[in-house]
């Protein structure tokens, strides 16, 4: 196997352990158990009712049946941040994805997959066979 299509593949490997990562760090925050809630039930019906209901009514519900304050603001930033950080994951994957079929039908690589502008910039480059340079990337 070329060391470029290695790189894609481990690419498309550390966005999808950044995804998993992410939903084990938001459950390891919640508490371990609580009477017939696991952390993980908890956090699942939170997200079915900020379909139907306010931050604030659900942060609510989510502090009386943890027993810990969990204010309407930090519950709104931390579902942003995991939407943000799991579209920024699927984002990478999916040019890490591009990246490896364009190397498959014969181009050739002029930047492998990767961030170029911290939380900004993540893109990968290759060349066609005419000479002609391609970027993939995504701004964030």
């Amino acid at each position: 196997m070329e060391p470029r299509l290695i790189k894609a593949l481990k690419t498309q490997a550390e966005a999808e352990k950044q995804e998993a990562l992410l939903t084990l760090e938001t459950l390891l925050e919640s508490p371990a158990g609580i009477g017939e809630h696991t952390s993980g039930h908890l956090l699942e019906e939170a997200k079915k009712y900020l379909r139907q209901y306010s931050y604030r009514d659900v942060a609510a519900w989510l502090s009386e049946q943890s027993d810990r304050y969990i204010s309407h603001v930090g519950l709104m930033k931390r579902v942003k941040s995991e939407q943000k950080r799991k579209r920024e994951a699927a984002n990478q994957r999916h040019l890490a994805e591009k990246y490896k079929k364009a190397i498959e039908l014969g181009a050739t690589c002029d930047g492998e997959p990767g961030q170029r502008i911290p939380d900004v910039f993540y893109g990968a480059y290759v060349k066609d066979p005419d000479g002609n340079k391609l970027c993939f990337f995504d701004f964030s």
